[in-house]
């Protein structure tokens, strides 16, 4: 069972830090620069790659990607509401695609984050 939760730790690892990669990259590549955007990507950034080592420094550093964990969730909440609120067009849907398997990544390292779980 520890294997499988190490195994699921490092795909939602992986996962959460390329979908946090893609919120920055696309801003440049679309030109288009968004306040939530950086947020959610930066903060699922850093709570991918910090968290989990067993380091001297883990306690501060799950404290600072538990933060960025946090930033990270309000970040794509934010950017749903401004979605929503000012391009609400109908057949126009947010990219939930990619959106809800990035909260479910950073959620669930999140808990993992806070349980002391760590990457041995």
């Amino acid at each position: 069972m520890k294997d499988l939760m190490l195994v699921i730790n490092i795909l939602a690892r992986l996962g959460v830090g390329f979908i946090g990669f893609i919120y920055l990259f696309a801003q440049l590549f679309f030109g288009d620069f968004q306040w939530s955007s950086t947020a959610a990507g930066l903060g699922g950034m850093v709570l991918a790659v910090i968290t989990g080592w067993p380091h001297r420094l883990r306690s501060l550093l799950d404290r600072i990607g538990i933060i960025g964990g946090i930033v990270a969730l309000l970040g794509v909440g934010a950017g749903v509401y401004n979605y929503y609120a000012y391009y609400n067009i109908p057949g126009n849907y947010h990219a939930w695609f990619i959106t809800l398997p990035y909260v479910a990544g950073v959620t669930f390292l999140l808990i993992a984050t806070v349980r002391g779980q760590s990457l041995r």
